[in-house]
C-alpha cells in the first residue's frame, strides 16, 4: 500500500497554490502568490472580468510575495527573501514592466520588513521593521517609518516600546496611517492612528488589556471599521463586535454585537461596503453591510465556502 500512495503523494505535494489575493484599489485586477507554478513562489494578477489568463509580474528562483497595490492600480509592491531567511527586500513591480523587479530596500537587511504602502504621491513608502536607523542596530521591537524614495530618508514616525510585528495601513487619501500595538498585555491589541501631516501618534481604539481589535480603514479615510473582543474597556466577552470609529471626534458606532453571531474576519471592499465573515454551522457565512446605513445584504449560499474581499 505504500507503494501505491507514495507517487500520489509525492503528486499531491506539488500542487500549485494560490494564497492572499488582494483586489486593486480601481477592482479591475486582482494580484496573488502562486507557489510551485515557476520555481518557488511569484506574484501574478488577472483581470477580475476574466478577460485574460494571468499575468506574470514576478520571476525569480526566490519566494516572492505580493505586498500591496500601489494607490492608481498600475504597480504593486512585492517582497522577497533569500532561501527563506525571512530578511525581505521589498520592490516595486509596474504593470508596464512586468518581471522587472525595482528596488526599495537594501538587499540582505539587518531587520525584518513588515508590510509596504506606497503614498499616492509615488515616492514615499511606509513599512515596519525591527531596526533604529540612528542608532544603527537592530530591536525588539517594529518601528513605523516614512521611507523617502529620493532621498533614501528614514525616518520613524512611530515608536511602539513593546515587541509587536505591526503592519502600518494607508488610507485611500494618505493623510493618515493606522497600526496595531500591544502595549499593556501580551493578549490584548491596540490601534494607533499617526497624522502624517503632524506626526501626532495617538491610539484611538483600546478596549481593555486583554482584549483584541482588528481594524480596517474605510474608503472615505475618515472613519475606521473594526471587531473587537470588548465593547467597553475592561469589559470581556466570548464573541468580536463589529463597530466604526469617527477619527474626527472618537465617536463609536456598534454595527453588529450579537454573543449568538460568530464573526470571524473583515474586509473593506475597494467601493466601499464592509465584508464580514461570519462562521455559521462550520461555513463560512459572508455578508456586505452598508457602513452609513448599517444594512447588512449576505451573499448567497453555496456548496463550500465562499469568501469575497471585494
Amino acid at each position: 500500500m505504500e507503494n501505491v500512495l507514495t507517487p500520489l503523494l509525492d503528486q499531491l505535494l506539488t500542487l500549485p497554490a494560490l494564497y492572499d489575493p488582494k483586489l486593486s484599489p480601481d477592482g479591475r485586477w486582482v494580484a496573488f502568490t502562486w507557489y510551485r507554478v515557476h520555481e518557488k513562489a511569484d506574484v501574478f494578477a488577472v483581470p477580475t472580468d476574466g478577460s485574460t489568463r494571468p499575468l506574470a509580474l514576478t520571476h525569480t528562483p526566490e519566494f516572492t510575495e505580493i505586498v500591496s497595490w500601489s494607490p492608481d492600480s498600475r504597480s504593486v509592491v512585492v517582497m522577497e527573501d533569500h532561501d527563506g531567511d525571512e530578511r525581505a527586500r521589498l520592490f516595486r513591480v509596474t504593470f508596464d514592466a512586468p518581471e522587472v523587479m525595482i528596488p526599495l530596500t537594501e538587499d540582505h537587511p539587518p531587520f525584518f520588513v513588515r508590510g509596504g504602502r506606497l503614498h499616492p504621491d509615488g515616492h514615499t513608502l511606509f513599512y515596519g521593521m525591527n531596526y533604529d536607523v540612528e542608532a544603527g542596530k537592530e530591536i525588539e521591537s517594529t518601528w513605523i517609518y516614512r521611507h523617502d524614495l529620493q532621498t533614501g530618508e528614514r525616518t520613524p514616525i512611530g515608536k511602539p516600546a513593546r515587541p509587536f510585528s505591526a503592519v502600518p495601513h494607508l488610507n485611500k487619501q494618505g493623510t493618515h496611517l493606522i497600526y496595531t500595538r500591544r502595549d499593556y498585555h501580551p493578549s490584548g491589541t491596540q490601534i494607533h492612528l499617526i497624522d502624517l501631516a503632524s506626526g501626532d501618534d495617538r491610539e484611538i481604539l483600546h478596549f481593555g488589556e486583554k482584549a483584541r481589535v482588528f481594524a480596517h480603514w474605510l474608503t472615505d479615510g475618515e472613519h475606521v471599521a473594526f471587531l473587537s473582543e470588548a465593547t467597553e474597556r475592561g469589559k470581556s466577552q466570548d464573541h468580536l463586535s463589529l463597530g466604526v470609529v469617527r477619527l474626527a471626534d472618537g465617536a463609536i458606532r456598534w454595527l453588529i454585537d450579537d454573543p449568538n453571531r460568530a464573526l470571524e474576519t473583515l474586509r473593506v471592499s475597494p467601493d466601499g461596503p464592509i465584508l464580514v465573515d461570519e462562521i455559521r454551522d462550520a461555513q463560512h457565512n459572508v455578508s456586505a453591510i452598508d457602513p452609513d446605513t448599517g444594512i447588512e445584504t449576505r451573499f448567497p449560499q453555496i456548496a463550500g465556502n465562499l469568501v469575497p474581499f471585494g
